[in-house]
């Protein structure tokens, strides 16, 4: 996971090296204020404090991506 911060936003660039197709699901106990974009495999629950993303691998070697506005 490569997580690129700017003063309030952030993007997230995953990758599932094993590849097994199990989702993965990436946790942030800060809020986010809305999502700016994300890929079809990227499913973003907002809820309170929390921000729970999960991402549904596909492909060998596809990259998921997901932006974001912090809150």
């Amino acid at each position: 996971m490569l997580v690129r911060r700017q003063v309030r936003s952030a993007t997230l660039w995953i990758s599932e090296p094993p590849r097994t197709g199990t989702p993965l699901e990436i946790v942030r106990d800060r809020p986010v204020r809305s999502v700016v974009h994300a890929d079809d495999t990227v499913d973003v629950h907002l809820a309170d404090r929390r921000t729970r993303l999960r991402v549904t691998p596909g492909m060998a070697y596809a990259v998921h991506r997901c932006g974001v506005i912090l809150g």
